[in-house]
């Protein structure tokens, strides 16, 4: 796995907490008492050695929405580019010569955006699927509901 990065509560990410049972080598700064039974917390990210974050635009996004969606996810560039990462996150839209010919949105492979219907409704949800020794999220899903629309 990717090199965990602990968390600092004044960063304000997503993070995987949990209590590492068991005993380990203390750190020069811990007592011995503190290396049994510590409380763990990771920052969940991405591992941008791997290159670009791929999200998939799942086509129950409504084909006259999917290329304002596509715009929304590859403004993180901008972000990324502050760092030194441009076009580091792209979508893929079920348009796209590079879609997968086996895609499910529940393979592990795939992080996607879908959408869904509702009624008198504004709601999104993030899922996301994170390696619990490093923080690495290997998957993500959104799901928007088309209330964000009717909102707005």
């Amino acid at each position: 796995p990717m090199a965990p990065r602990v968390s600092d509560d004044r960063l304000l990410f997503f993070t995987t907490d949990f209590v590492s049972v068991g005993e380990r080598r203390p750190e020069e700064t811990e007592l011995p008492s503190e290396a049994v039974d510590s409380w763990v917390s990771m920052m969940w990210r991405y591992d941008l050695s791997k290159g670009e974050i791929r999200i998939h635009v799942d086509p129950t996004v409504p084909l006259r929405w999917r290329e304002d969606v596509r715009k929304g996810i590859e403004e993180w560039n901008v972000a990324f580019a502050a760092i030194g990462l441009p076009n580091v996150v792209r979508a893929v839209l079920p348009s796209s010569p590079d879609w997968p010919k086996d895609y499910d949105i529940n393979d592990a492979r795939y992080s996607t955006i879908s959408w869904s219907m509702t009624i008198d409704e504004v709601s999104s949800m993030g899922i996301s699927k994170v390696d619990p020794r490093s923080g690495e999220i290997l998957k993500s899903d959104i799901i928007m509901s088309d209330g964000w629309v009717q909102a707005w």
